[in-house]
């Protein structure tokens, strides 16, 4: 790099955005059990969301459906779109302080 350049690299993923649970993939779960705990560590475990997060997959209906075999959820397609973009939250208060001083 020269001059005045820079590069700022960093991970949205509970850094700088408030991640909500999955724990809607499940609906019939109580959010505050054991058994939404285990679910959450599912979700966090899935090959197919992994493979979305990296760009291995790009289609959002394939992530859909593999997601309803890996994880046996069973939601439409309407109630996927729901809770998956629901996953990501609100920013953390710090957030544009800290950015606004990067």
């Amino acid at each position: 790099m020269s001059g005045n350049q820079a590069v700022l690299i960093f991970d949205l993923g509970n850094v700088l955005v408030k991640l909500n649970p999955a724990t809607g993939f499940w609906p019939q779960i109580i959010p505050d059990s054991q058994e939404a705990a285990r679910h959450e560590e599912i979700w966090s475990a899935s090959r197919a969301s992994r493979a979305f997060e990296t760009g291995r997959i790009r289609d959002y209906r394939q992530l859909y459906d593999e997601l309803r075999v890996e994880l046996n959820i069973d939601i439409s397609w309407q109630e996927f779109q729901l809770v998956y973009e629901n996953i990501i939250g609100d920013l953390f208060p710090e957030t544009l302080p800290l950015l606004e001083t990067l």
